[in-house]
């Protein structure tokens, strides 16, 4: 499944969006055009984070600050692919589980407490280096199980968020189990089916959305694609036009 380098706007498939991210001319020029004095300290890792069983459907890769948490990754995850109903969720890093305490009142920002070593408080930098695996699980009646890859570090900076996506898979196409048409909906019982082929167990499916989520179709799920809008990285035209000017009155 391709998808799409959202720096350049270049569609590429997944087997090779590791190292399009790498050379990517925009994504040079970006981080060319950034104050050096912002950038000096900010470290960043680079994060693959694909669905556990649908690795080549759903896919990110994103900028991560290290002094960001867990707990941010997390958030970021319920915004733009899993959040439905509040429930629970944990990662496991090197066998150990860093979770989240459930708050009576449902506030987020409550919601990450419990020891120090297995709280989602805890910053990337302790947690994370290149290399590093980990598995993530969002509601624990119907999970969504998320795998993740740390892949680069590398120095970056981002004016207003800890979080950048730098690529994203394309909706996937999703079959109508009985005529092979584009599903509309999700039974559980008979998996995808299109408005036409919904039976009498209509009243349990779900609707598919946008298939912008290996969440579609699951509980309560509703997210759209917009929900990514305020995780990507922000257009830099007037720097650019800046650097421009710069250039030409040196010459």
């Amino acid at each position: 499944m391709s998808g799409k380098c959202y720096y350049c706007d270049k569609e590429v498939e997944k087997r090779g969006i590791k190292r399009h991210l790498k050379s990517c001319k925009s994504r040079k020029e970006r981080i060319e055009l950034l104050p050096c004095e912002k950038i000096k300290n900010s470290n960043y890792f680079m994060i693959e984070i694909s669905d556990k069983y649908r690795k080549s459907d759903y896919w990110l890769y994103i900028a991560c600050h290290k002094e960001s948490k867990l707990s941010d990754i997390d958030k970021f995850l319920r915004g733009i692919w899993v959040e439905c109903c509040g429930h629970l969720s944990e990662f496991v890093i090197h066998g150990i589980t860093y979770d989240c305490i459930e708050d009576e009142d449902f506030k987020l920002d409550d919601f990450y407490v419990g020891s120090e070593e297995q709280s989602m408080n805890i910053k990337l930098k302790k947690v994370f280096d290149v290399g590093t695996k980990f598995n993530y699980s969002y509601d624990f009646g119907d999970t969504t199980q998320l795998e993740g890859r740390v892949l680069d570090s590398f120095i970056y900076y981002t004016e207003d968020k800890n979080i950048e996506i730098m690529a994203r898979h394309n909706n996937p196409r999703y079959e109508c189990t009985n005529c092979k048409n584009d599903a509309k909906y999700f039974s559980y019982e008979t998996g995808p089916v299109c408005s036409k082929c919904v039976g009498e167990d209509e009243e349990y499916m779900n609707e598919l959305g946008d298939l912008s989520s290996p969440r579609c179709g699951i509980c309560g799920y509703s997210g759209e694609r917009e929900d990514e809008e305020i995780y990507l990285p922000k257009v830099i035209e007037k720097q650019k036009n800046k650097h421009s000017e710069s250039s030409a009155i040196k010459k």
